[in-house]
C-alpha cells in the first residue's frame, strides 16, 4: 500500500514540475511576444489536462443529479413510481 502511494506521489509530482515548466514557458513566451497585461487582465493563465478535469466534475455532478432527483425529471422518482419503493 505504501510502496502504491510512492509511486503515485513521485508521478504527482512529476507531472507538477512539467505543468509547472510549461507554464513559466508559456509566461515568458507572453511577455516577449505578447500584450501580457491585455492578456491577463481578468486572470492568471492555467495549464489543464485537456480539460478532463470539468469534463469528470460534470459528469459525477449530473450522475448526482439524475440520483438525488430534480423531481419529476429524477431517475427517483421514476423508480419509485415504477416499482413502488417508498423512496
Amino acid at each position: 500500500m505504501a510502496g502504491n502511494r510512492q509511486r503515485i506521489r513521485a508521478f504527482c509530482d512529476r507531472a507538477y514540475d512539467r505543468s509547472h515548466k510549461r507554464l513559466g514557458r508559456a509566461k515568458s513566451i507572453l511577455q516577449e511576444h505578447g500584450n501580457i497585461d491585455w492578456l491577463t487582465e481578468h486572470g492568471n493563465f492555467v495549464v489543464l489536462n485537456n480539460g478532463i478535469e470539468f469534463a469528470a466534475t460534470y459528469f459525477v455532478m449530473l450522475l448526482a443529479l439524475l440520483y438525488l432527483g430534480s423531481g419529476k425529471a429524477g431517475a427517483d422518482y421514476w423508480i419509485n413510481r415504477r416499482f413502488h419503493l417508498g423512496l
